[in-house]
């Protein structure tokens, strides 16, 4: 949680806190204090920002009700110059939050699937978690279903073939889907001489979070499962 402070307190007590949020985030920026006493500049690098010059960066500013200006330095890169404590808190809330939200869910499912042996990978966007599994046969897909409530799940299905690949996709929709009480989409790759079999699966925050609530349980209802 960001800390509280008074509207009118300078930006550069929240300098530190600004900086930590900034790493958490996957927001790659860089800050130092600004010319006006008080102030912090903000560099902005990350393509996450809902911004690409500093007219836009201005405009955005406005919409958010953050009290700073936008200029463009001599790399043209977006500045923005935070004025006061409630302008960096306002920034961090509406801009880094979400991501930090997002981040830490995909470290926690990551951490919660490790536990089981599920080996993954998972990248946070715009839209959500990309989950992806990738082994031969996708053992690790059925070991995941296994753990959800649905042994089994790969009956009568050839999984070193497109055919049954697919379809274990289409069952792991739909049990993903059950379990999170909304659409789940989820795709799956046959292996090749390069590469091995992969199912991605896209996930909401908020979908992510209800799968984490699940898997935990799981966790701590099994023998084997290690305490969080």
């Amino acid at each position: 949680m960001t800390p509280s402070a008074p509207p009118t307190a300078p930006a550069t007590g929240l300098q530190k806190d600004l900086i930590d949020t900034l790493d958490k985030a996957h927001f790659q920026a860089l800050v130092g204090k600004g010319e006006v006493e008080g102030s912090l500049d903000l560099t902005v690098y990350s393509q996450k920002a809902p911004f690409t010059n500093d007219r836009e960066a201005a405009q955005w500013l406005d919409q958010a009700g953050i009290a700073a200006t936008a200029t463009l330095n001599e790399g043209l890169y977006v500045v923005l110059n935070l004025h006061t404590a409630d302008a960096v808190l306002r920034f961090i809330d509406l801009l880094l939050m979400p991501w930090v939200t997002a981040y830490t869910a995909a470290d926690q499912l990551e951490t919660l699937l490790d536990s089981h042996a599920v080996t993954s990978d998972l990248a946070v966007g715009t839209a959500g978690i990309a989950l992806t599994l990738a082994e031969d046969d996708l053992a690790c897909v059925v070991t995941l279903a296994s753990l959800l409530g649905a042994p089994g799940i790969d009956t009568g299905l050839v999984l070193h073939r497109r055919r049954g690949i697919r379809r274990l996709a289409e069952r792991m929709k739909w049990l993903l889907s059950g379990i999170v009480g909304s659409a789940v989409q989820a795709t799956a790759e046959a292996g090749c001489e390069h590469a091995c079999a992969r199912l991605e699966v896209n996930l909401t925050v908020e979908q992510t979070h209800r799968l984490l609530d699940r898997l935990g349980a799981t966790q701590h209802s099994t023998p084997t499962g290690r305490a969080s």
